[in-house]
């Protein structure tokens, strides 16, 4: 696993989030459908996004004291 430095807005992010406690940055939406849609087509468009988009797989993780992130792979 290749582990990377955390880029300026990154840590500004985290650092906000050890101070005030829980999540800062939350990414939420709603669609809204006006015919039936298929579950399967759904989830299959949904691990598509998450298969191509790799920021959507960024973890972090303490090595030496200093947090560093990786991209997990698509599972």
């Amino acid at each position: 696993m290749k582990l990377y430095p955390l880029a300026k807005p990154q840590e500004s992010v985290w650092q906000m989030e050890q101070y005030y406690g829980g999540s800062i940055a939350n990414i939420t939406g709603s669609c809204f459908y006006n015919k039936a849609i298929q579950g399967s087509a759904l989830k299959k468009a949904l691990l598509k996004t998450v298969e191509q988009c790799d920021y959507l797989r960024i973890r972090m993780k303490l090595h030496n004291g200093v947090w560093r992130q990786y991209i997990k792979p698509f599972v």
